[in-house]
């Protein structure tokens, strides 16, 4: 897990201090109550990993959702970052 997030800062530079509104997708074969649908531990990550500044609301705007995976594919999170 640590060698991804060193890879991850290898391609991309941190822009300090800058506001990132993040879209977090979980693809998953049966989709859950949205109050079950637990993103904490990837914003988290994220932010030791140096990619974002902080979680906080000034800095990080976050939308979350939910899309059903095709029968047979291996549920995933895509997370996409803007820099605002």
């Amino acid at each position: 897990m640590l060698k991804m997030y060193a890879d991850l800062r290898a391609q991309y530079t941190l822009r300090y201090e800058q506001p990132v509104k993040l879209t977090l997708t979980a693809h998953l074969n049966r989709l859950y109550d949205d109050d079950n649908a637990e993103f904490k531990y990837l914003i988290d990550a994220l932010r030791y990993s140096g990619l974002i500044y902080d979680d906080a609301s000034k800095w990080c705007k976050t939308t979350t959702t939910q899309a059903k995976c095709e029968p047979k594919e291996e549920p995933y999170v895509s997370i996409r970052i803007e820099y605002i």
